[in-house]
Parts: structure tokens; sequence; C-alpha cells
């Protein structure tokens, strides 16, 4: 161990690769140069998985070649003060900032000028000139006028209709002549516009500017970066046009107007190397096998996304500076990342432990059913080696009580309720949650049916009888998922998952005694990992009592249940695909 420095850890985007994925950025740097324009680009991931990052990156990249002309455009600063309005007439001038004076370019500008002379009516003719419109999501084309907001914004100004889908047009050819003479005087050969933070926007506002970048999206010289993430898209076409249009049509609109999605590698992040330099920064040193443990803490629970480990490791850094007085023993250290990591990505059972530390019988049995129940038990099976337990054997009371003693420590860097003040958490079965997931399962599976009528058998069921293959129906509609089981113990949840590799490919859901039946959101897992997860907020008009209860209300959250894990077989489809062309 070394001398510990208690530094912070920053959320800053960073042209510095800290996760070794050069090959990443020097290969979409050199996509970049090497293609033909018009193309659009989408950088897609989460919050905090990287997006910015990649971005300054790859440009620092093509800074080397004159031949880029580079434009940045940052959306965050508009909806952090609620300016979504302005949002579009911003964009369109910085875009004219970045071309060369000549004559296309004081036509183009003359152009936004008497759009932005009225903003109110310049901006329902943005939305409406550039927009797809609903006619599209009805008929899967692009390019068409929404005739309702033109009429309305011609209402409100002394042009017609035909007279502004006229200067649409206009504009779009001045801003493609000025592109040209721009490029042309420099010797340069692309426009490349990265445009950030599409995904920190209102859903319904990123849709439409990216519909009003439409008309750009189109110019010859002209490459789009466009940091966005997937799903935003998707519910923004939904709240614009209705909850009837499905995520097929969100997808339809994406694939329209990106040609080329490039999804951050966040599961070939180097992370050790992330975490060794964490360390350092903290003036510690582990050998690489405690290295390599400390990495299977992390993903097999908070994940590799940068946003949570740089604060799994700033609450690390306060923690250890509060528990100071045992800083130099290295399995402190690790027992203490063990109990953040515990925390911060299973916070039920966290809870449970606190609020029930003195029955550590109990606590034992509770840990062993929890990992047998659920995506826990990966995690559990490292935070066991993190206390010197090996693999097969149950943790005793006194390897328990190190993790309890952490326990109190943490609850200090709770972003919500601690255990001393949050609502006791109630294991106790619930009956009703127990024959829904059971019908769930009934209504998936190809041959093994629970009798739904033996209430009373619940909970007793053997092993063998919980799995089963998924019916050829859902074996077709869910690929690359066939298998369904109902977890251990009481049996109050259901994963569904890849028979062959059950580790690549699962999605996993349980309900509570409280009547949740999607407790803690509708997980999707690749690799040990959650890639998606869907809250349990958007289940919260069915309680378990009224689904059990009433078919009217079973059948709604059969269909909403199962359209999620259809959205979640769809993006391990989509990994697949990348997986087969690496």
């Amino acid at each position: 161990m070394g001398n510990q420095t208690f530094v912070s850890f920053t959320d800053q985007p960073t042209i510095v690769d800290k996760f070794n994925i050069s090959k990443y950025i020097n290969g979409l740097a050199s996509f970049i140069q090497q293609c033909e324009t018009p193309l659009t680009i989408a950088i897609q991931g989460d919050w905090g998985t990287g997006k910015t990052s990649i971005m300054m990156q790859v440009s620092d990249v093509l800074k080397a070649n004159p031949k880029m002309k580079q434009l940045f455009f940052n959306t965050w600063q508009y909806s952090q003060f609620h300016m979504e309005d302005q949002l579009i007439f911003s964009l369109v001038h910085q875009l004219s900032s970045a071309l060369a004076e000549s004559e296309e370019k004081n036509a183009f500008a003359q152009s936004i000028s008497k759009f932005n002379v009225a903003k109110d009516v310049g901006y329902q003719v943005f939305k409406s000139g550039f927009s797809v419109g609903s006619e599209f999501i009805k008929s899967h084309t692009l390019g068409v006028v929404d005739p309702k907001a033109m009429l309305e914004a011609a209402k409100e100004s002394d042009a017609s209709p035909q007279d502004l889908a006229d200067d649409i047009k206009n504009l779009k050819a001045q801003f493609q002549a000025a592109v040209t003479k721009t490029l042309k005087e420099a010797h340069q050969e692309k426009l490349v516009i990265f445009i950030d933070d599409l995904d920190r926007l209102a859903p319904a506002k990123a849709v439409e500017l990216l519909e009003a970048l439409k008309l750009f999206l189109d110019c010859k010289g002209c490459l789009f970066v466009l940091a966005i993430d997937y799903e935003v898209i998707v519910n923004g076409v939904k709240n614009k046009y209705g909850a009837d249009f499905d995520d097929n049509k969100g997808r339809a609109f994406f694939d329209k107007l990106i040609q080329v999605p490039f999804s951050v590698p966040i599961n070939n992040y180097a992370t050790n190397e992330f975490i060794i330099n964490a360390l350092r920064k903290l003036g510690m040193s582990f050998e690489m096998e405690e290295i390599d443990l400390i990495n299977d803490l992390i993903r097999t629970s908070i994940g590799t996304n940068p946003r949570s480990m740089n604060r799994l490791f700033n609450s690390f850094s306060l923690m250890t500076l509060i528990d100071g007085a045992e800083k130099d023993k290295a399995d402190d250290y690790m027992t203490l990342l063990a109990t953040l990591c515990l925390h911060y990505s299973y916070t039920e059972i966290y809870n449970h432990l606190a609020d029930n530390r003195d029955n550590k019988k109990q606590l034992l049995q509770y840990l062993v059913n929890e990992a047998e129940e659920s995506d826990f038990g990966a995690f559990y099976t490292v935070m066991k080696q993190s206390l010197g337990v090996e693999d097969d054997v149950d943790l005793t009371e006194d390897e328990l009580e190190k993790l309890l003693l952490k326990l109190e420590l943490s609850s200090a860097v709770s972003a919500g309720d601690t255990p001393a003040t949050a609502q006791k958490q109630n294991h106790t079965v619930n009956p009703d949650v127990q024959y829904v997931v059971r019908r769930f399962f009934n209504d998936l599976s190809a041959s093994q049916k629970f009798d739904l009528e033996n209430r009373d058998g619940f909970g007793k069921e053997k092993r063998e009888t919980r799995i089963d293959a998924l019916s050829s129906r859902y074996q077709e509609l869910l690929y690359p998922l066939d298998t369904i089981r109902l977890t251990n113990g009481k049996g109050q949840g259901i994963n569904i998952f890849q028979k062959d590799n059950p580790d690549k490919f699962s999605v996993y859901f349980s309900g509570d005694a409280y009547g949740n039946l999607i407790n803690d959101g509708l997980l999707s897992i690749h690799n040990k990992e959650i890639v998606k997860k869907v809250s349990k907020s958007e289940f919260k008009e069915f309680t378990a009592e009224s689904v059990a209860s009433d078919e009217a209300t079973y059948q709604p959250f059969f269909e909403k249940t199962l359209s999620a894990v259809n959205s979640a077989a769809t993006l391990f489809r989509e990994i697949v695909k990348i997986d087969s062309k690496n």
C-alpha cells in the first residue's frame, strides 16, 4: 500500500483515452476522413458512458488532417435554461459562422434572418418545413412537410404556405452553395459538424431538432456526428406523435436519419487500467490479482459506465478519509469497495442487511437465497472473494461481520434514505406476485406449466420444474432469448435467457412483498452487466392484486412486459451483429 492522497474524480469529458479504446477512435476518425458525403453518424450510449469524450477524441485526431473543417455545437446550455425553442436558430447561425465570407454565405445569412425576424413564426416554420411530420410516421417516407403546421405558420406571417416552402427550399440550396464555396477555397473536403448532448433535451424537442436538421443532413460535403441515446429518440417520437407509434416506427425514424450507428464500446473498456490509475491517484497500489477482483466487483454491480465509476471512487476516497484508522489494511479497502458496490447496485439487499444486522444467521441464509433468485448471484460470488472466501463456500458470521462494520460507514454517501430512515424492507411472500409471475411463465413456456389453482404449492416447486424452453412463437419473437426460468425460493421473479450461454444475454424482473410486480426495474443483462433498465415507474399502474384478480388488467400488463422483453431482445440482436463484425 502507498501513502494515500485524498483526491476527487471529475466527470468532465476528456481527449485522454482512459479506457484504451484507441482502435475505435482511430477507426471512426479514419472512416470520417474516407467516407463519401452527405452522411450522418450517431454515437449512441446512455448518459455517462463517454459519448462526449469519444467525440472530442475523434475531433482531436481529425485536427491533424487539414482537409477536415470542424464545428462543435452543444445543446446542453439550451436545455439547462429552457431555451429549446431557440436551439434551431442557434444551430443554423453557428453553421453560418463556420462558412467562409462569400456571396453565397451572405445569401444564406439573409435567408436565416428572414426566418428569425419573428421568432415564434420562424420557429413554427422551421418545425413544419423541416419536419418529417406525422404523415411520415404513418407512411414511413421522409421529407413530407406537415401541412397543418405550415398553414398555421403562414397565418401568422404575410407569406403563403407555398412561399414558406420555397424559402426553405432556397435556404437549403444557399447552404449547399456556401459549403461548396468554403471547402473549395480552403482546399478542404468535408465540414464535420459535431452535435453533442441531444439526449439532454426533452425527447420531443430532440426529435424536433433532428427533423429540422434533415434540411442540412443531405448537403454534399457535410458530415454530421450526433451524440445521442437511441431510447431518447424512440420516446421522443412517441411523445410527439402519440403512444400508438411503437418502437418499430421509432426505429424507422432513427434509421432514416442515421446512416452509421456507432455504439459506445462500453463493454470493451479497459477498466483495469482505469482502476489502476484511480487507485494510483489515491496513493494506493494493489497486486494485479486484487485489481482483477476490484474490476469484477465493479462489472457485476455498477457496471463500466465512467460516470458511475467516478462516483464510486469519489465515495471510496471520502470513506477512506473517514475510516482513516484502518487505512493501512488492503483487505479493509477491498471490503469497503465491496460494500459501496453493494450499496449503489443492490440497495434493497444493502438495507435489509443494515436493518437486521443483529440476526446474522438469518442474514447468511438471506444472502444465499437472494444469490439464487436474481442477478445478485454473480456479484455475491465476487463479494465473497473480496472477503477471502472461496466460490463454493458460504460466508461465516465473522466474515459477514466485516461487511456489516462497513455498512454504517458507507451510508454516509447514500443518495437517498439511509437504512435508519428508510422504510423497513419486507421480504415476506406476496401470493399475488407469485401467481402473476407463474402465469407469465405459463404464457411464454413451451410445455412446462404451473398449476395456478394450487397456490399452496407456490414456492415449493422443484428446481427442474422452474425452467422451460420458450414456445416456438416466442423463441422467434425474442431471439436470441430461448429459455424462461422462475427464480428459486419463493419464486417471485422471472429470468429469460439464452440457454447455451445464460450469462451472455438475459432479461430479469421480480416482484416484492408490497405487490410491486417490477420491483427493481426490468433489467437487460449482457455478459453479467446491466445494459438497459426499464424503470419500475413504467409499470406503476399495475399492482399484483389487480393483475392477479382481473383479466382485463392482466392482459395490458402481459403485453407491456412482453414489449419490454422484446425491446431487450432487439438490443441483443444489435449486439450480435456488432460482435459478428468485430
